[in-house]
C-alpha cells in the first residue's frame, strides 16, 4: 500500500515537473523572440544615431561652406563599424576652398587673383578698326584728335560733326576735312574761319554754341566707313547777338499823265540788297504788284527813278492804276509801293 502511494506520487511529480518544463519552454521561446526583437531594436537605434550624427556633421559644413560664400562641389562619406563607429567626412571645394569635415575646424579659403582686362581699340563688325576720338577746348577753338590707323586697306579720315546728331558720321553730316595721312591724328578747328560741308552746322562753327565731334575712318576704296565714338564740346567763345532784322526799304510812287503818255516815277533805294524795280499796271486792281499783275518794265538800275507807258497800251476814258514793285536778295522778297490812279480822256 504504501509503496502504490509512493509510484502515484512519483508520477504525480514527473508529470508536475514536465508541465512545468513545458512551461518554461514555451516562455524561454517568447523571451528569446523578444529580446531578438529588443536586439534588433537597439541596432536601428545605433544605426539612426549614426546617421543623426553624420547629417548634423554634414549640416555644420555646409553652413560653415555657406558663411564663407564657397560652393560645395562634393561630399563624400565614409563610414567604418567597427566596436565604434568612425566617420571620415571629406570635401572638396571647387577652385578656391579645400575643407576636411572636422567640427573643431573651419574650412581654408585660398584668394584668387583676377585678371585686369587690357584696353582693346573698338573694332567696327566689318573688321576695320573704329576711330577713337577725343575732343577738348584748345584756345579760340577745339582740337580733335583719334588713333592712327595702320590697315592696309585705309584710305583716310572725315573729320565730321553736327549740332543735333550725338553720334555724326560720315556722310549723314558731312564732313570737315578730309585727311588721307595715316600718320596725321588731330585737328584744330577754329570758329567763323572755314566753311563746313554739308549736315547742320550751317557754314561756319559759331562761338559759344555746343557741338557733337567725331572722326569717321574710311577703307576700301571708300567702300566702308567705320564711325568712331562722339565727343560733345562747347566752341569757346560767346554767342554772338543776332542782328536785328533790317526792313526793306519801300518805293513812293507817283504818275502824270502829259497828253501820250503816262509817265511812273519812284524814290530811288540805295540797298545793297536790292536787285531791281517792276514798273506794274492794272485797270482791274486798285493795288497792282509784281508778279500778281506782271510788269511793265524790268530795271535793274538802282539809280533810274522813272520809266513811261507806251501811249498803245493807253485806252481812252479807262483809269489805270500804277505801281512800283522792289526786289531783293535774288528776287524772294518783294515789296510793293504805292499805288497812284490816272484815267485816260
Amino acid at each position: 500500500m504504501n509503496h502504490k502511494r509512493k509510484v502515484i506520487l512519483t508520477l504525480s511529480c514527473l508529470l508536475s515537473i514536465s508541465f512545468l518544463l513545458s512551461a518554461c519552454g514555451k516562455n524561454y521561446e517568447k523571451d528569446s523572440e523578444q529580446l531578438l526583437r529588443l536586439q534588433a531594436n537597439a541596432s536601428e537605434v545605433e544605426s539612426i544615431k549614426e546617421e543623426v550624427v553624420i547629417t548634423e556633421k554634414a549640416i555644420v559644413i555646409e553652413t560653415e561652406e555657406t558663411s564663407a560664400v564657397t560652393t560645395t562641389k562634393a561630399t563624400t562619406v565614409e563610414t567604418t563599424f567597427e566596436t565604434t563607429v568612425e566617420t571620415t567626412v571629406e570635401t572638396t571645394v571647387e577652385t578656391t576652398v579645400e575643407t576636411t569635415a572636422k567640427p573643431s575646424e573651419k574650412p581654408t579659403t585660398k584668394p584668387t587673383t583676377a585678371e585686369t582686362a587690357k584696353p582693346t581699340t573698338p573694332v567696327d563688325p566689318s573688321g576695320h578698326v573704329a576711330p577713337s576720338v577725343n575732343a577738348v577746348q584748345s584756345g579760340t577753338g577745339v582740337l580733335v584728335t583719334w588713333n592712327q590707323i595702320d590697315s592696309a586697306d585705309f584710305n583716310g579720315y572725315k573729320v565730321v560733326a553736327s549740332k543735333s546728331n550725338p553720334n555724326p558720321k560720315y556722310s549723314e553730316d558731312g564732313h570737315f576735312v578730309f585727311i588721307t595721312d595715316r600718320t596725321k591724328t588731330s585737328v584744330q578747328i577754329e570758329p567763323n574761319k572755314y566753311e563746313y560741308g554739308g549736315g547742320d552746322i550751317g557754314g561756319q562753327f559759331k562761338p559759344g554754341e555746343t557741338y557733337y565731334f567725331s572722326v569717321t575712318a574710311l577703307y576700301a576704296d571708300h567702300s566702308v566707313r567705320v564711325a568712331g565714338n562722339a565727343v560733345q564740346v562747347t566752341m569757346p567763345g560767346t554767342i554772338e547777338p543776332t542782328p536785328e532784322p533790317v526792313a526793306y526799304p519801300v518805293p513812293s510812287v507817283s504818275a502824270s499823265y502829259n497828253g501820250t503818255t503816262v509817265v511812273v516815277s519812284w524814290s530811288t533805294i540805295s540797298d545793297a540788297r536790292l536787285d531791281g524795280y517792276k514798273v506794274v499796271m492794272s485797270s482791274t486792281n486798285t493795288n497792282p504788284a509784281y508778279p500778281a499783275d506782271g510788269y511793265e518794265h524790268w530795271i535793274t538800275d538802282a539809280t533810274v527813278g522813272s520809266a513811261a507807258i507806251e501811249p498803245t497800251k493807253l485806252l481812252s476814258g479807262t483809269t489805270y492804276y500804277f505801281s512800283v514793285t522792289a526786289l531783293y536778295d535774288g528776287h524772294n522778297i518783294k515789296i510793293p509801293g504805292n499805288a497812284v490812279a490816272i484815267t485816260i480822256p
